[in-house]
């Protein structure tokens, strides 16, 4: 999204309209208030003060405060993901965490573990395979699904987590500890983490990522609103996001998350 122009006399915001504290702070880039400034009940507003102060959200409460700020069309328990923000994010939803000199651990985030809502194997590739930004480093099999995970840096991969192969359900249960998919040897760790986001970048980019999915899901949700039932829009227990969607409309949104269409 393009930034405004802030010089003086030219506007794009309309004279009816007001806009958001965080805008004027240059904090986002355009976002107009419709709360008439009661910033203490407005769910953005706390999910920002939680980021800016580096902590990681709570899934019920990101969920909660996610929904509420899109006016969601998506069950709200599809939302409930932990934002932690302080770990280093690529673009394909796959976080580091360096581990000494050069090396870094990578896993899967949150939000890409609330779509896929589980894993029935996980294929790795073998150590020592040289690899470049946008390889594949792992497969991850979800019922007649294959996902393809690519890497966010070149390097060479030093380790991989072989309790994966008989535990696969680690990468949902422990996305960010026992769940890590492998290690790997940068050849440029400031460049890696520099293409990264991470603190006050982070709540802006899954901003952007949920408005990506609710274009892609709401209106395939819409049609199996009866199916699901009221109670299931409004916070209760869903089913996976695979068994609501069409396996087309799901291969194109978690593929799309992952970078790898």
């Amino acid at each position: 999204m393009k930034k405004n122009n802030s010089s003086p006399g030219f506007s794009v915001i309309p004279k009816e309209d007001s806009p958001c504290i965080w805008m004027d702070a240059g904090l986002v880039n355009f976002k107009l208030c419709d709360r008439e400034f009661k910033c203490d009940t407005c769910p953005f507003n706390q999910a920002m003060e939680v980021c800016y102060g580096g902590k990681a959200l709570a899934p019920r409460n990101t969920g909660q405060m996610l929904k509420e700020n899109f006016d969601s069309a998506v069950p709200s328990g599809l939302w409930r993901f932990r934002l932690d923000t302080s770990l280093y994010m690529s673009s394909c939803h796959t976080w580091m965490r360096p581990m000494g000199i050069n090396n870094v651990r990578i896993g899967l985030d949150d939000f890409i573990i609330a779509m896929l809502g589980g894993v029935d194997r996980v294929v790795l590739p073998p150590d020592g395979k040289e690899i470049k930004n946008g390889d594949p480093i792992a497969e991850i099999f979800k019922g007649r699904h294959v996902f393809t995970v690519i890497s966010p840096v070149d390097g060479k991969i030093t380790r991989v987590n072989e309790q994966l192969v008989a535990h696969p359900g680690l990468v949902i249960q422990e996305p960010t500890a026992g769940g890590y998919l492998c290690e790997i040897k940068t050849t440029d760790m400031n460049k890696a983490i520099r293409v990264c986001k991470t603190g006050k970048q982070l709540l802006r980019w899954y901003y952007h990522e949920i408005d990506w999915v609710e274009k892609r899901v709401s209106n395939a949700l819409d049609m199996n609103r009866a199916a699901l039932g009221e109670t299931a829009f409004d916070g209760g227990m869903v089913a996976p996001l695979s068994e609501i969607l069409p396996d087309n409309v799901y291969r194109e949104v978690v593929s799309g998350l992952l970078g790898s269409i």
